[in-house]
């Protein structure tokens, strides 16, 4: 994996148990030469600054490293010790609601792990609170946020969401803070290989949950061996979307991997192979579990001797993840303000496929140019529009142009997590 040496340093600080020489191998790789404030940037950007900042604390970090950048993953590791004490907080309030209706829940995800993994909440960014509730439970569990002032967040109808989507959200009332009701973890529209849309695994999952204690109040969380399939399988979803994401994918990674070492007794890894067979999830759950070890470890060998049944048989799976792995360290991805046509114009399988995609996004329709620029279809200003729309473009997409080499590679990855043929 090709990695610059910013990139190195942050891999460094990941672990939360620290190997034997850690502190002279961090040593090692802080040079006068590092770019801080790329450093400091991608940090924020992967939401691990406060891993950062709780490895340097172990140094004699201030005469190491810039006061500037050491206060900064300083401030960001205060700042999320009290947004997660507010969304303890709020997730207690609740809890508490949803026991007096007599709502079960699945607490998922980070608020799931800040406490049971992580030992240190700070140590766990988190933007959202994510419950998966039963289905037939969930007029019941909105009418408990709305009991509480949470407000619905949502542009499209209530009604949409619950044909077309997996989940709704809500904002409570004085922070903003979204908590999302999961009935499901994907839709048609995520990437085919990760597409999970029947009942089987999810009632599974309630049968096969554990009990726990978050936010001082009792909770149901996955098991051990569940919550590595979904963090997997939530890793490859939360990378695509218009191109590839690269945003909190460390985080990410840093959660798979320290799950496994958490509960690497405990885990039944044969029922973890048997879900990821079920929905052909297998090369793909390896490669992710082998990148995870590899990158906060520093060493793919770190899984257990009883996860080797989910391996990666597949060199392509594998490839692409460490190209994946190593775009994870940059900070760029595709503008979502940039359209799809614009995106498209390298998915065509010939040169004249490509021109013709481009030949479209620089010159559309009349029917298209009079809704963009809002005049009458039989205007004579549509001509006008015709020669000032592709200089329209190409200024809105210059950076989609300067970024055609890396696009290259995010078309290899879209191809890859959207082709039911690699199953």
């Amino acid at each position: 994996m090709s990695l610059t040496d910013e990139a190195r340093f942050i891999k460094a600080c990941l672990p939360l148990d620290r190997p034997a020489g850690f502190k002279d191998a961090l040593r090692q790789l802080i040079k006068p030469s590092l770019d801080w404030q790329e450093i400091s940037a991608i940090a924020s950007w992967q939401g691990v600054a406060p891993l950062i900042y709780n490895n340097l604390k172990i140094l004699d970090a201030a005469s190491l490293v810039p006061g500037e950048f050491l206060g900064n993953v300083k401030d960001i590791y205060h700042a999320s010790l009290i947004r997660n004490m507010y969304l303890h907080a709020l997730l207690e309030r609740v809890l508490r609601t949803f026991v007096k209706r007599d709502v079960a829940c699945i607490v998922l995800k980070g608020m799931a792990l800040a406490n049971e993994i992580y030992r240190d909440i700070a140590l766990r960014p988190m933007g959202d609170i994510d419950l998966l509730i039963r289905y037939d439970d969930l007029a019941v569990a909105e009418s408990c946020l709305t009991e509480l002032g949470f407000t619905l967040n949502t542009e499209k109808p209530r009604n949409w969401s619950l044909q077309h989507h997996y989940h709704i959200t809500y904002l409570d009332p004085q922070q903003n803070v979204p908590i999302e009701l999961h009935w499901h973890i994907t839709h048609k529209r995520s990437p085919s290989r990760v597409q999970i849309t029947d009942d089987i695994l999810i009632d599974a999952w309630w049968d096969r949950a554990s009990p726990s204690t978050i936010a001082n109040r009792p909770a149901l969380i996955l098991s051990p061996g569940d919550q590595v399939f979904h963090l997997c399988q939530h890793f490859l979803k939360s990378r695509f979307s218009v191109g590839f994401v690269s945003k909190a994918g460390l985080i990410q990674l840093c959660d798979i991997a320290n799950t496994v070492a958490h509960y690497r007794d405990q885990i039944d890894w044969q029922q973890t192979r048997d879900d990821a067979e079920e929905y052909r999830m297998v090369s793909l759950v390896g490669a992710i579990l082998e990148l995870a070890a590899e990158i906060v470890h520093n060493n793919s060998h770190a899984l257990p001797v009883e996860s080797r049944g989910i391996s990666v048989h597949d060199n392509h799976d594998l490839e692409m993840c460490r190209l994946m792995g190593s775009n994870l360290f940059e900070r760029a991805y595709i503008d979502m303000s940039f359209s799809n046509n614009a995106f498209k114009t390298l998915e065509g399988n010939s040169i004249r496929e490509r021109l013709s995609g481009l030949l479209s996004a620089l010159f559309p329709d009349k029917a298209v140019l009079a809704e963009k620029y809002s005049v009458p279809v039989d205007s004579r200003k549509i001509y006008l529009y015709c020669l000032i729309h592709p200089f329209h473009q190409i200024l809105r997409h210059r950076r989609f142009v300067s970024s055609i080499s890396r696009l290259k590679k995010e078309k290899a990855l879209r191809k890859w997590i959207g082709n039911s043929n690699f199953r």
